[in-house]
């Protein structure tokens, strides 16, 4: 990227300037009046006298705002979901600053024929340090999973695979209500499959996170946050649905809050059948002549999956609260898969569907079933301090999963498409248990009117074990394949902690943070009795810079280190397989990566919505990627090596529109740079593409009541070491119908309408080239019936009660 580029991107990033006169700056703390909790992301309106909006924003997680607007005398409105309309006047001050204090807002109590609607919660929410996402809107995923309505959010992607990227690279971070969960499971796309899409209440998308988070994670973090309500007395929702191909959910989210005490519970219950299908093409080169293998696979999956959250918050005192949580998930799949092989050998070129032709062939019959039950404790205590803003909270937690696997593979042998043979017979164990225990600790220390201290520190231990054991039947007798058969112990501690010191001056805020974490890691194989320790420390500094132009016009320049350590599997030297020709491995000398991030943010926010543009850049030392040979027997092998560098640039635009009351649209587009370089005594592996993704949600309402989505992805073509991955498009559609007010909805979607949703990829070097397809599951539609009582439609809010409180403060408050 030449300088004019440079220059003609940060002249479209700052395209405003700053006024002359000095700002006044707001601060306070939003509570709920009832509970004295904090009322994280309540919009903060400032207007002037004439109703002119003059500045704004929301506040923090602990409830707390600092916003500036033009010194003009005017009035300050507070709201959120639920809770009535607060506003307070103000005059400005000779101090510039307009201290509200700790502002409470009275939960809505509004019954059922009531209720107007008269305002809508904004779908996206762009912050500087990270993007908010209300996915309680999204029509086209209700009656889906987690991984549904990631693939649905802006900067992030879930191949068929289910892992998850974020603008373009892997590694990503997933927390549960803000800290690492077993909710994910060991295998993290099995684990989103496993929590409905009806118990998340938003998703945060982090892409430069500060030295306050476990430096794990090099793209960034992806926060995904269950439903909590927050309104007294008791209220709940309840969710069917079903579909196809043959599915049916159901969900209840309950609340009661009274006096000193909050319970709540979330359930999930969702069973699912989804039809698969694949191929491989992979041809051999040697001597002038090729070999050729076409595997084409049809796969059945169905899946049964239970989830709930509980817990339970005790006020303590008027500073002090204690949680308590539960988290309970219990996963069965019965999947079947049945795999044709073709073998070909010729001179020249053959395509598949010259294989197709032939009649001769190997069919494998492969019956799996899988279970994995998961559960986290976890207690969370808070204390307030009388100065305010000063903050102590601590947390324990202790997870445990665990992870089954019981396959039977039948193998026959057909001439003319008839069976002449029954080849193998094998069948294997693989069994995964792990044990988390974690603690945390973090205060906040306010300096003067704007600042702060704040020192924090986390230790999290980790138990794997994995015990596999493959079969074979020989005659009457099953005999154990010692090359593939193995036990596997790993054991990782992650001691760190860290400090981060912030402030601001007049237009300039500011943040830098240093964490440092060590690491001790001891893997073990227990057939052998071979042992691998791996200790090592690092430090890890994150900085931030802002500007606010005007109310509603800031950019903000980032800085952060972050690590990916190798995990169980990637150490793992025993082999395993997927079929009778791909076999894996891990590689006990990986060594971690490490990832240097940079990002140039701009937002700009008006009444009809808001504008995020950032430029970013990654570059990551010791990358690890599967490298994939072919071996003598024509059978390939994969394992992950650190490949050399590589560099992630690119410019992401993120818009919300929503100035027309019967039309709401959001739109993503990423342009990326990826280049793989420096690999060592591989120059072959060197690759580098520039690809493109794009998405355009938009939200109709027509008639009363009615509401329709229409949501279009693209990921672009990209170049990968070993080959590229094709680009892929899907359309998803959504529609809802409101009853009985809004207590009732009916929602009907299609996901994936025209089936394009799959993933294409090319490998190749000097001595073979693959071609091949998979998809995970087919398009699928639903229908979802959803009712509530006394509780919040997830996209409305309720009108404003007329007692709503209008407060005057005079302005002698400094």
């Amino acid at each position: 990227m030449n300088k004019a580029s440079i220059t003609l991107l940060l002249m479209m990033i700052c395209f405003s300037v700053a006024n002359g006169q000095k700002d006044l700056l707001f601060k306070g703390v939003v509570k709920d009046s009832e509970t004295g909790m904090p009322v994280e992301y309540a919009t903060i309106s400032i207007y002037s006298n004439d109703s002119t909006l003059i500045g704004g924003g929301v506040s923090e997680l602990d409830g707390i705002f600092s916003i500036t607007s033009k010194p003009v005398p005017g009035y300050v409105e507070i709201e959120f979901l639920s809770y009535q309309l607060r506003s307070i006047k103000y005059t400005p001050n000779d101090a510039g600053l307009i201290e509200l204090g700790e502002i409470l807002l009275n939960p809505s109590s509004i019954s059922i024929d009531e209720v107007t609607i008269t305002a809508e919660k904004s779908t996206s929410q762009f912050l500087l340090d990270r993007k908010v996402f209300n996915v309680g809107q999204d029509l086209a995923s209700r009656g889906g999973t987690a991984e549904d309505l990631l693939n649905n959010v802006p900067s992030i992607a879930v191949d068929i695979e289910g892992n998850v990227t974020m603008r373009g690279g892997s590694n990503v971070r997933i927390f549960i209500n803000g800290r690492p969960s077993n909710l994910v499971g060991l295998n993290g796309s099995n684990g989103l499959r496993s929590i409905q899409a009806n118990m998340i209440e938003r998703v945060e998308v982090i892409t430069n996170p500060s030295a306050r988070y476990e430096a794990e994670g090099m793209t960034g973090i992806i926060n995904i946050i269950l439903k909590k309500e927050s309104k007294g007395g008791f209220n709940s929702s309840f969710e069917i649905n079903g579909g196809l191909p043959v599915q049916y959910g159901a969900g209840a989210n309950l609340n009661y809050r009274k006096g000193l005490t909050n319970f709540f519970v979330n359930y999930g219950l969702r069973s699912q059948k989804r039809p698969g299908s694949g191929y491989s093409f992979l041809e051999r080169y040697e001597d002038g002549v090729t070999n050729a293998i076409l595997s084409r696979t049809n796969r059945d999956r169905n899946r049964l999956s239970n989830s709930i959250s509980s817990g339970i918050d005790f006020l303590l005192t008027d500073q002090q609260t204690l949680t308590g949580s539960l988290t309970y998930s219990y996963n069965k799949g019965d999947n079947n898969s049945l795999v044709r092989y073709t073998y070909d050998t010729y001179s020249g070129s053959r395509s598949l569907k010259d294989l197709d032709l032939i009649n001769d062939y190997i069919l494998r019959d492969n019956d799996e079933i899988e279970l994995s039950p998961r559960m986290q404790y976890a207690i969370d205590y808070r204390k307030e301090f009388d100065q305010k803003d000063k903050l102590l909270t601590a947390n324990l937690s202790y997870q445990q999963s665990d992870e089954s696997e019981e396959n039977t593979y039948l193998e026959s042998e057909f001439e003319n498409n008839v069976q002449i043979a029954n080849g193998l017979n094998q069948r294997s164990s693989n069994l995964e248990g792990e044990k988390n225990f974690s603690g945390q600790i973090d205060f906040v220390q306010p300096i003067n009117e704007v600042g702060r201290f704040e020192l924090g520190a986390r230790s999290t231990y980790r138990i794997i074990d994995n015990d596999f054991l493959v079969e074979e039947l020989v005659g009457e007798v099953w005999e154990t394949l010692d090359n593939i058969s193995n036990m596997f112990n790993y054991n990782e501690g992650v001691y760190g902690a860290y400090a981060i010191y912030g402030n601001k001056i007049e237009k300039f805020s500011y943040q830098f943070g240093l964490r440092y974490e060590y690491t001790q890691v001891r893997t073990e194989l227990v057939t052998t009795k071979e042992i691998n320790d791996r200790n090592y420390g690092g430090l890890f500094p994150s900085g931030f810079l802002n500007y606010e132009f005007t109310p509603g016009n800031q950019i903000q320049l980032s800085y952060s280190k972050r690590i990916r350590r190798p995990g169980f599997r990637d150490l793992n030297p025993f082999f395993g397989f997927t079929d009778r020709i791909n076999f894996f491995s891990g590689n006990p000398n990986l060594n971690p990566e490490y990832t240097n991030s940079f990002e140039v943010s701009h937002l700009r926010f008006w009444d009809w919505g808001n504008i995020g543009t950032s430029l970013y850049f990654r570059r990551t030392n010791d990358v690890t990627t599967q490298i994939k040979t072919l071996r003598d027997d024509g059978t390939t092998f994969a394992r992950p090596e650190n490949l050399g560098k590589e560099d992630n640039s690119g410019i992401e635009f993120l818009t919300s529109f929503s100035g027309l009351k019967w039309l709401k649209f959001d739109t993503e587009f990423n342009v990326f740079y990826s280049r793989y370089f420096d690999a060592p005594n591989r120059p072959e592996l060197n690759a580098s593409s520039v690809a493109t993704r794009a998405r355009i949600s938009t939200r109709f309402t027509f008639l009363k009541g009615t509401e329709a989505q229409l949501r279009w992805n693209y990921s672009g073509p990209q170049q990968r070491p070993q080959g590229k991955q094709r680009a892929f498009r899907s359309l998803d559609l959504g529609i809802s119908k409101d009853f009985l007010g809004d207590a009732m909805t009916l929602t009907f979607n299609v996901n994936d309408v025209f089936n394009q949703r799959k993933w294409r990829y090319e490998r190749f070097d000097d001595t073979f080239y693959e071609l091949g397809e998979n998809q995970w599951g087919r398009n699928s539609a639903t229908l979802t019936l959803s009712y509530r009582i006394n509780a919040k439609k997830e996209n409305r809010s309720q009108k404003r009660n007329n007692g709503e409180s209008n407060e005057e403060n005079g302005g002698g408050m400094f």
